[in-house]
C-alpha cells in the first residue's frame, strides 16, 4: 500500500519535533532546571508542649477533609483520623489504654495500630505521616 503524498513529511516532522523535545528535556535536566516533584505540603497541627500537657489534640483540617487526632502514646507521637469509620462519630481518647472510643456506638480502636478492638471490620483508622520541626507537629499532606 502506498502512502499519500505528504505523509512522509508529517512523519519526519513528528520525529524531528520529538527529538527536539527530548533534547530540550535533557538540557534542562543537565542544567538542574527540570521540573521536580512537588514537595509534600505541611500543615501545623499543634506544639509538642501542648500535646505533652493534653495527651490528645483533635483538630479538623480542610486540606485533607478529615479530623486528625495527635496523640502521645508511650512517649510516641501518633496521628490518626479521629472519625469513626462505622458511622462518622467522634472519639474520646483513653490515654491509659491507648484507645480511641466512639462516643456514638462504643467502637474501640487501638491508637497504636488503628485496628478496631471490639468488632471485626476490614478497615483501620487512617494514619497520617508527620514531622516535628522546632517543637511543632506538622501533618504531611499530598
Amino acid at each position: 500500500m502506498r502512502e499519500a503524498p505528504g505523509s512522509v513529511a508529517k512523519t519526519s516532522a513528528r520525529y524531528s519535533d520529538s527529538r527536539v523535545a527530548d533534547s530540550l528535556d535533557d538540557s534542562l535536566e543537565t542544567a538542574g532546571l527540570a521540573p521536580q516533584p512537588a514537595p509534600l505540603k505541611r500543615i501545623a497541627h499543634c506544639s509538642m508542649e501542648e500535646l505533652r500537657q493534653r495527651r490528645c489534640i483533635i483538630r479538623w483540617f480542610d486540606e485533607v477533609r478529615d479530623e486528625i487526632a495527635a496523640m502521645l502514646v508511650d512517649g510516641n507521637v501518633i496521628l490518626r483520623s479521629s472519625v469513626c469509620p462505622h458511622f462518622g462519630g467522634d472519639f474520646e481518647f483513653r490515654a491509659t489504654e491507648a484507645i480511641l472510643e466512639c462516643k456514638w456506638h462504643g467502637w474501640k480502636f487501638d491508637a497504636r495500630t488503628g485496628e478496631c478492638r471490639n468488632h471485626t471490620i476490614g478497615t483501620k483508622l487512617r494514619t497520617y505521616q508527620f514531622e516535628i520541626v522546632d517543637g511543632m507537629i506538622f501533618v504531611k499532606c499530598e
